[in-house]
């Protein structure tokens, strides 16, 4: 007898329940993957308004280290959530993975705020400016560090969202577990 779509479609759900029943800690990983990449894909654009963010280059110094402590946040929780099923999951690595994961986030904020306050200077420049070739110059420092802004607040957004969904993660592992499902007749009993 063959299976209608629906009955494909919810098996199809079936099975995705069952593999997120068995390790749930996969859908925190994808985000923490995600969160790594969108910091270092968006270096390129935030490096140039870093550089002008301060004289003793301390801007350069904490964005190396938010990106280090983003790399080895990734491998830590990596290492708790690819666990075989029925193992033990290593306590140590999550302990590890919020260590860096909240140090980086303050450091996000840290070049938050320093990135807020060039801006503003930059905008107080421009407005101060008489000469054309300054003012074109001033522009272009000023839409760098909008860029730079949007994205350190998407990434701060970003890694809210993980920190919560890492955070939920044994909770809903717990609920997941107790989903039930009926007994699907197979051809032989049909």
């Amino acid at each position: 007898m063959k299976k209608s779509f629906k009955d494909r479609i919810l098996f199809g759900l079936r099975k995705i329940v069952i593999s997120l029943k068995r390790n749930y800690y996969i859908i925190p990983l994808i985000m923490v993957g995600v969160c790594a990449l969108q910091f270092m894909c968006n270096l390129y654009i935030m490096s140039p308004a870093f550089t002008r963010i301060s004289a003793d280059k301390m801007a350069a110094l904490i964005t190396f280290i938010i990106t280090l402590f983003t790399v080895l946040a990734t491998v830590a929780y990596l290492n708790f959530a690819l666990v075989k099923y029925g193992q033990k999951r290593p306590i140590v690595m999550w302990i590890i993975y919020y260590v860096l994961a909240i140090t980086s986030l303050v450091l996000c904020f840290i070049l938050f705020n320093a990135n807020l306050e060039q801006l503003n200077a930059e905008i107080k420049a421009l407005g101060n400016s008489q000469v054309e070739a300054e003012m074109i110059k001033y522009k272009e420092y000023i839409r760098l560090e909008t860029l730079s802004y949007s994205i350190l607040l998407g990434q701060i957004i970003l890694q809210f969202i993980t920190l919560a969904l890492v955070s939920t993660a044994p909770i809903v592992q717990k609920l997941l577990k107790k989903i039930t499902f009926k007994r699907i007749a197979t051809n032989e009993e049909k």
